[in-house]
C-alpha cells in the first residue's frame, strides 16, 4: 500500500518491497555512485530518532539532481553518513519497517558536511 499525508509517503507491505527491488536495481544492487573527478562534492550526515530514541537500521537514501543515488543504513546510536554526494539540491529518503517515512530536500554543499537529523514516528 502507497499512502500520502502531510507531504509523507508512506509505503508498506508488497508495495514496500517492489519499491525496494526497484531502487535496488537502479542503483546497481545498492551502494553508492560517486560523482566524476570533476564533479564537487559534499557529506550528508545524521541521527535517526524516534520518540524512544535512537533507530537503527533504517535505510538511509539520497538522490542527487542528476539522479545518481546514495544509500547507507543508519547505526545502533542512529546515525549515517553518506560520503562523496553530488553537490546541489538533492532528495533525502529514511525508512524503517514500524515506522512511517521521511523524505525532504536537502543542500548538499561543496567539501563540506551537511547534516540532516531526521525523527520517524512509530506506526
Amino acid at each position: 500500500m502507497i499512502s500520502i499525508q502531510d507531504n509523507h509517503i508512506r509505503v508498506r507491505g508488497a508495495a514496500a518491497l517492489a519499491l525496494a527491488a526497484v531502487l535496488l536495481a537502479l542503483n546497481g544492487c545498492g551502494g553508492r555512485t560517486e560523482p566524476g573527478p570533476n564533479t564537487a562534492a559534499g557529506t550528508v550526515t545524521g541521527v535517526v530518532t524516534a520518540q524512544s530514541g535512537p533507530v537503527s537500521g533504517a535505510a538511509v537514501t539520497i538522490v542527487s539532481g542528476d539522479g545518481s543515488q546514495w544509500t547507507a543504513t543508519s547505526g545502533s546510536d542512529g546515525y549515517f553518513e553518506l560520503d562523496k554526494v553530488a553537490a546541489g539540491s538533492a532528495q533525502l529518503t529514511v525508512s524503517r519497517d514500524g515506522y512511517g517515512q521521511w523524505s525532504g530536500q536537502v543542500l548538499v554543499l561543496p567539501n563540506s558536511t551537511t547534516t540532516q537529523n531526521v525523527h520517524l514516528n512509530a506506526i
